[in-house]
């Protein structure tokens, strides 16, 4: 059973058919917007009113081409309506006031028809517009309550909200150049919403209401779409964060079911909730307020460390610490000249090298090399539902001042202090 983005879209993948699974969820998540349109489309009275005007204007106008062809006189009838081409024509330039006088009624009752077409057409294009411009203004609104549903796909959902939230989604924009597409899920108060929506108008920062522990929310975020989801410690510090680690942990296992190829970033209060975030398979986790006793013993015992780790994770003064990817020419060198490197082309200093190493598996990890009649059966049972049934994520791997032998991967980056504010060239 797969759990798609919209929670009301509950479907297991066909066993007859060769589509991927991710497809299959795209076509049924485009599928339900379509009937959610229809069905918004079924309650709006003003459709049902345009229906029945368009169906008369359509009487109306037939009726004045029956007129004009049975008084049409012979001879020269150039700017008559006489064919069934013609009349369209003029309803549609007379309906929408074009009015460019080539064909036009010349009888008596055709006129008066003409009249009560325009008429009609007046009134239509007015319903029109207003049901145009509600639909888009109930958007609005829905989009500022929280109550819209998002449409994005490789997005960032921040789930939860303390008072370092907004320095979040300053951190974010500001590493991404304004560049990342960013949903809130929360319960704030309207007016921090309407605060924060304004700040980040320019970034396109989204909101979506409600309880970011329950699938329905994490749904409305496009949350099985997403590439990360960030869960801070949800609450404030005067109440002690009360429940905040289980709510954390709540999400994350949602989070995870819905997409387990999604990146998870959680925030924890107690560090002994660890555990419950390793096993629901969360891929960082940092501890609220974990350094803060290393840094006053330090302040105590060696200022010098306490105000360098200070500067250097402050965001606006830097100096910064940047991942940076690294040229191509490097890859099986030595660290030294991978430093040598840095040092000489941006003046950087660098500190480590990270790594992703990938976990899990896929179909072909289980399948023989000489693919037996037993392989063959088991591909074709899972061919297009790989992804419903395995995925592989990264584990990232850090080696911080590793030896100057040690030899550059292809999927390493480099870790470096630099005074850019921005990590990759």
């Amino acid at each position: 059973m797969v759990i798609y983005p919209d929670p009301r879209i509950v479907m297991s993948v066909p066993e007859n058919t060769s589509v991927p699974g991710w497809a299959w969820r795209q076509y049924l998540a485009v599928r339900e917007s379509f009937r959610d349109v229809r069905d918004r489309l079924k309650h709006e009275r003003s459709v049902y009113i345009m229906a029945g005007l368009g169906l008369a204007l359509l009487s109306l106008g037939v009726a004045v081409f029956l007129v004009e062809r049975a008084n049409m006189p012979a001879g020269d009838h150039s700017n008559w309506i006489d064919t069934i081409g013609h009349a369209l024509y003029w309803m549609f330039v007379t309906g929408t006031t074009t009015g460019y006088g080539d064909y036009y009624p010349h009888t008596g009752v055709g006129r008066a028809l003409t009249v009560l077409f325009l008429v009609g057409s007046m009134v239509l294009t007015s319903i029109m517009t207003a049901t145009i411009a509600s639909y888009f203004v109930e958007r609005r609104l829905m989009e500022g309550k929280g109550m819209e549903k998002v449409s994005w796909r490789g997005h960032t959902v921040i789930c939860g909200w303390n008072v370092n939230g907004r320095d979040l989604l300053e951190g974010i924009y500001r590493e991404t150049r304004d560049s990342a597409q960013v949903v809130m899920v929360n319960n704030l108060p309207e007016e921090e919403v309407s605060e924060l929506l304004y700040q980040f108008a320019r970034q396109g920062l989204r909101f979506v209401r409600g309880d970011f522990v329950h699938e329905s929310v994490l749904g409305r975020a496009n949350c099985a779409l997403a590439a990360t989801v960030v869960i801070l410690a949800d609450g404030v510090i005067h109440n002690g964060f009360a429940g905040a680690d289980e709510r954390t942990v709540l999400c994350a296992l949602a989070a995870k079911s819905m997409s387990p190829t999604v990146k998870v970033c959680a925030e924890l209060v107690d560090e002994k909730n660890q555990g419950h975030l390793r096993r629901a398979q969360v891929d960082h986790v940092v501890v609220l307020g974990e350094h803060d006793d290393y840094l006053l013993s330090k302040a105590v015992a060696a200022p010098g460390v306490a105000v360098a780790f200070q500067e250097i994770l402050n965001p606006v003064r830097g100096p910064y610490i940047h991942q940076a990817r690294i040229p191509a020419q490097l890859v099986d060198q030595d660290f030294a000249a991978l430093h040598r490197y840095f040092r000489e082309k941006r003046g950087a200093l660098v500190i480590g090298v990270v790594s992703e190493e990938e976990r899990g598996m896929n179909l072909e990890d289980i399948l023989s090399d000489d693919m037996s009649a037993i392989d063959q059966f088991i591909k074709r049972q899972f061919e297009g539902m790989e992804g419903d049934y395995f995925h592989k994520s990264g584990s990232i791997k850090l080696k911080i001042n590793p030896p100057d032998s040690y030899k550059i991967q292809k999927n390493d980056v480099a870790l470096i202090i630099t005074s850019e504010s921005s990590g990759n060239p």
